[in-house]
């Protein structure tokens, strides 16, 4: 990995994990991984493309110019979206979708809720199967 945010983002998530912070732990993994996932989407296609994809995923959204645009996207369309340019099979996107976002914005929220530590060991398991897998 080269990407600094990324790789702080891993190891802040990591020190979370070890600290007994799993819902922090959860949110900081996600970062990296919602970051690694927009430079795929930019690196596989063309702007155009991408913009065409997206209008049709989500009529309001604004267009992509850079990675910096992401951050006016849900993070689940941007998911829909890397699905639909390739970077995801169907499958993927809805492991994605269903079992890591989801769980990233049940620790994302305020609530009671408390992770067991195997469901964050298999979160942590699909976002690097799935995301980080040619870079391991």
């Amino acid at each position: 990995m080269k990407d600094l945010d990324e790789i702080d983002y891993l190891l802040e998530g990591i020190d979370c994990f070890r600290n007994g912070n799993l819902r922090a732990g959860v949110i900081f993994i996600w970062s990296s991984a919602i970051k690694n996932i927009r430079k795929q989407i930019l690196e596989i296609e063309k702007l155009n493309i991408i913009n065409e994809e997206l209008i049709s995923i989500d009529s309001r959204a604004k267009k992509i110019k850079n990675i910096d645009s992401f951050e006016y996207i849900k993070d689940e369309t941007t998911i829909h979206l890397a699905e639909k340019i390739g970077v995801f099979s169907k499958f993927q996107k809805n492991e994605l979708i269903n079992n890591c976002l989801g769980l990233r914005n049940k620790c994302g929220h305020p609530s009671n809720y408390k992770p067991e530590i195997q469901r964050v060991k298999s979160f942590v398991e699909e976002v690097l199967n799935m995301i980080y897998k040619d870079k391991r």
